[in-house]
């Protein structure tokens, strides 16, 4: 029914984390040396196999780091064990529950001109008796931290995060939420720690993209002041905003020698931010946004230095964070 692997805790852990996610992916990346061409054959000169879903990013991440975020959600078929021996060589601990539904392929393609193209599958179908047997197991969960991140498969109800939100919140647990469309819609209802959206999926949730960094922050100012939630949005090169009880911040990108593969770059920011917050780099930063946002911005440039799906090293997100300064904005 459950497939565990590395379950164990470290003595660095600041705030005890796991990460839920839905749809898991086996993730293909395949890059071409010519532009591509549709309706030809194309061959490529290397491909990286790598195991994906926001969630396990995020865990990837936290690992990378000296943390080990706990991976759970749904895995299925031969990919799904490919994922657990991935997971394995990493040495990030999952507990995932078992679904009939083979898990997901998704393919990028990046092109000799670095265009990146992707083709993910939907994922699923997830059985409603499935889904209770993960809710089962939810319950048994002991972290302090729970972060839910990704798309929701076939099968599943759009208000699925927002029963998870409910129900790890009776728990006395600190939710935080990236996902989209209607799935973030209700999850905000719920009133989690905290939701990630990026400017798109921003937009989706107003129902129109925001014009220009006012429009923005007019909307997160209005998500905290309505909802009480905390929102942190990242904006690609024109940076991040974050709004909560400590006040409005804003922080640039961190500038980009290259760029690889921004792929997971947004899981990097968030997790990096995080792990900030909550003092795992420096105790004495717990709780310090202004820092949070730059030790984010700074890891997401570096993952998006990297080809494939590779996480920056702690010395490589250092490099870009000198002269990257957050600040906190009037409103």
């Amino acid at each position: 029914m459950f497939a565990h692997g590395n379950v164990h805790s470290s003595e660095e852990i600041m705030i005890k984390t796991t990460t839920v996610t839905l749809n898991p992916a086996l993730d293909k990346t395949m890059f071409f040396e010519r532009d591509f061409l549709l309706g030809g054959v194309n061959r490529s000169h290397s491909a990286l196999k790598a195991v994906g879903g926001k969630g396990i990013n995020v865990s990837r991440v936290m690992k990378q780091y000296g943390v080990n975020a706990l991976c759970t959600g749904f895995i299925g078929g031969i990919n799904g064990n490919i994922v657990c021996e991935l997971l394995d060589t990493l040495d990030i601990p999952y507990r995932f529950s078992r679904t009939k539904a083979e898990t997901r392929i998704n393919i990028k393609i990046k092109d000799a001109g670095s265009v990146m193209t992707e083709a993910n599958e939907m994922g699923g179908p997830i059985r409603e008796s499935e889904l209770a047997s993960f809710f089962k197991e939810l319950e048994k969960d002991d972290s302090d931290l729970m972060v839910l991140s990704g798309s929701i498969p076939r099968g599943l109800p759009a208000d699925t995060y927002a029963r998870i939100v409910r129900k790890m919140k009776e728990k006395g647990k600190t939710v935080v939420v990236d996902c989209d469309g209607e799935a973030l819609r209700l999850a905000v209802e719920e009133k989690p720690f905290l939701i990630k959206p990026n400017i798109h999926e921003l937009g989706m949730y107003l129902g129109r993209l925001p014009a220009d960094r006012e429009e923005t922050i007019a909307a997160i100012r209005r998500i905290w002041e309505e909802k009480g939630v905390r929102v942190l949005c990242t904006m690609g090169a024109l940076g991040a905003l974050y709004i909560g009880p400590e006040g409005l911040y804003a922080v640039p990108a961190a500038s980009i020698d290259r760029i690889g593969n921004t792929v997971c770059a947004g899981d990097t920011f968030l997790a990096a931010f995080l792990l900030s917050y909550y003092g795992h780099f420096d105790p004495e930063e717990s709780g310090d946004i202004a820092r949070a946002l730059e030790i984010a911005s700074a890891a997401a440039a570096a993952k998006a230095e990297k080809e494939g799906t590779e996480i920056p090293t702690a010395e490589e997100m250092g490099r870009h964070l000198k002269g990257l300064h957050a600040e906190k904005l009037n409103w």
